[in-house]
């Protein structure tokens, strides 16, 4: 396996060299620089760019009933949002 590996990574780097760009770059992909800041996180992309307007989260007790049927349901709570669907801000329009 290991011998495979070898030599599928040569023939990818004898590739990336015929590429005009592969020399001026290869710092970049050494592994000595830090892309993290560079590097795509959905989470943290869409949070960032387009954050949630509030959405108060009601709270509603349902009392202890009987279902009609002899069984008694206890008593619980609900939470559901205020609006119906979550709404957006765009970029720049909420303070963070």
């Amino acid at each position: 396996m290991a011998d495979i590996y070898d030599r599928h990574m040569s023939r990818a780097e004898e590739a990336a060299d015929t590429l005009p760009w592969s020399g001026r770059d290869r710092s970049t992909h050494a592994g000595n620089v830090d892309l993290a800041g560079y590097t795509r996180d959905a989470a943290r992309e869409l949070d960032a760019l387009f954050r949630e307007l509030p959405n108060p989260k009601l709270v509603m007790y349902v009392f202890p009933h009987p279902t009609g049927e002899g069984v008694h349901v206890p008593g619980y709570s609900v939470s559901f949002p205020m609006y119906e669907q979550m709404e957006y801000a765009l970029p720049g329009e909420v303070a963070p």
